[in-house]
């Protein structure tokens, strides 16, 4: 009966953590070309254009042992854009932190054949909290299903549904300075 317990007790823990901590991902899910389809935050200033995280992904390449994410972006300024690159790191509980625009903490909270979507919560130099969601595909767009589903994970989290930029449609999905 004991035993019995302690694999309940062991076994709730390990399901809350990965609920805590995103999906469970192989590199080769993530690993490769990406491009930004939707960002959703709950600063819709940080997002618009010209904004600090209306990141445009262009590469994301995650470690073997699964243990830091690489992401290539860039972020447009009037009318040039900048290149970046960031490594994610690992955290204890199952996250990525990474220096960008102030501290981020994200995680991969889906991924499929076709889209992955991190949910990131970046504090910036002022000690400012901003929660956000970004869908990256591989430039197809999204269906109203999908935008559904990506709105309610949004909300989920805290960001309401009308802070919604579609990168896409603004020629985030296209060839920029690659």
């Amino acid at each position: 009966m004991a035993l019995a317990a302690l694999v309940l007790v062991v076994a709730t823990a390990l399901h809350a953590h990965r609920a805590h901590a995103g999906v469970d991902v192989r590199p080769s899910q993530v690993s490769g070309a990406w491009r930004t389809e939707v960002i959703m935050a709950d600063d819709p200033e940080k997002i618009r254009e010209g904004g600090a995280l209306r990141g445009l992904f262009r590469r994301v390449t995650m470690a073997p042992d699964g243990a830091t994410v690489d992401l290539e972006f860039f972020i447009r300024n009037d009318s040039e854009c900048e290149r970046h690159e960031v490594l994610g790191r690992r955290t204890e509980d199952g996250k990525f932190s990474t220096d960008y625009s102030g501290k981020n903490f994200f995680e991969i909270a889906a991924a499929d054949g076709g889209r992955l979507v991190f949910y990131d919560e970046n504090v910036d130099g002022r000690g400012r909290r901003t929660r956000l969601v970004l869908v990256a595909g591989k430039g197809q767009g999204l269906t109203a299903e999908e935008e559904g589903k990506f709105r309610a994970l949004a909300e989920e989290k805290g960001i309401p549904s009308p802070h919604v930029e579609n990168v896409l449609d603004s020629g985030g999905g296209g060839r920029m300075n690659e």
